[in-house]
Order: structure tokens, then sequence, then C-alpha cells
């Protein structure tokens, strides 16, 4: 599938992914969500953006080992929230 330019394009959410499974936000695995944005990619010919949360870490990772072996059809972006979601660290 080639890559056209549009107007229209779809995004994961954490929240509602998390849904999906009976759980509350940020307690989805990064398997899991790219499960589903995979799923979300094979169902559609828009580009697909993903909600990554914090980037399923606590610490800074060497970037883009990751998610480089998640590569997938029809995923054009991603959101990593500039977070840990630890309170204390505020």
């Amino acid at each position: 599938m080639s890559a056209e330019l549009t107007d229209k394009a779809l995004a994961t959410s954490s929240g509602a992914s998390a849904g999906t499974l009976g759980r509350l936000d940020g307690q989805v695995t990064g398997e899991e969500a790219f499960a589903q944005a995979r799923l979300i990619s094979a169902c559609t010919h828009l580009p697909v953006a993903a909600d990554l949360e914090k980037g399923f870490a606590d610490a800074p990772l060497p970037w883009p080992r990751p998610f480089a072996w998640q590569a997938l059809p029809g995923l054009v972006g991603a959101s990593i929230e500039d977070a840990t979601g630890d309170r204390s660290a505020r």
C-alpha cells in the first residue's frame, strides 16, 4: 500500500486501548499497544498514529531501539509523553 497525502488520519488512544482490555489508562503493555495499532492499521487505508504512553519505560532508553522492532505498515507517527507518571519525580 502506498502512502497518499490526505487530510484524514486515525490515532490510537491509550485510555481507549486500556478500556477495551478492561483496564485503566497506563495499564497496557507495549506489546499490547502495538498489537492494537497493527490491528487498526490493517483495517484502514488511512495513516495511523499510535499513542505510546511514556514509551513503556520508566527511564530514557537509547532511541530508536525500543520501537525499531515494532515497525509496521500504516503507522506514520507516535506520541510519547514527557513524564514518567511518578508523582514523586515532579
